[in-house]
């Protein structure tokens, strides 16, 4: 079977088709827009490269000088001393769902509004609560007489 040569001169002469309705630019673009085949791989990559900072543990002679800084602080509230905690907040509570080992250590500026035994917690004027087992540091000062 042989094929003619000459089977398309008649589209020669013809005009390009055009479209009745263009398609918008905004359209036509979406033609165009990145896929992404693996959904949350973005999410991963991100997760896997931020940092973590190990979790410092006391020993007991520091955790007696907090207790005794905690004690010298709860005396003295009356006076709205001004206190800076440093302390470890978990991984797995800054990032809900995480399973990387860690965390990060947070400093605290403020005024204490009290300290709650049965919560085992410091609450400041501004409603932000640490607990006293991750308190690493505490300072005070700006004791107003």
């Amino acid at each position: 079977m042989q094929k003619d040569p000459h089977r398309y001169d008649n589209l020669i002469d013809n005009p390009r088709p055009i479209a009745r309705t263009p398609m918008d630019s905004i359209k036509r673009a979406a033609q165009f827009a990145p896929f992404a085949a693996l959904t949350g791989y973005e999410d991963q990559i991100s997760e896997t490269a931020r940092i973590t900072d190990a979790e410092v543990f006391l020993d007991e002679n520091e955790r007696d000088i907090i207790d005794y800084q905690l004690q010298y602080l709860q005396e003295n509230l009356i006076k709205q001393p001004i206190v800076e905690i440093t302390y470890f907040v978990p991984d797995s509570e800054e990032h809900k769902g995480s399973t990387k080992s860690g965390g990060k250590h947070v400093t605290k500026k403020g005024v204490v509004k009290k300290i709650d035994l049965y919560e085992r917690c410091v609450i400041f004027t501004d409603a932000d609560r640490v607990p006293i087992e991750a308190i690493l540091a505490l300072n005070v000062s700006g004791l107003k007489d």
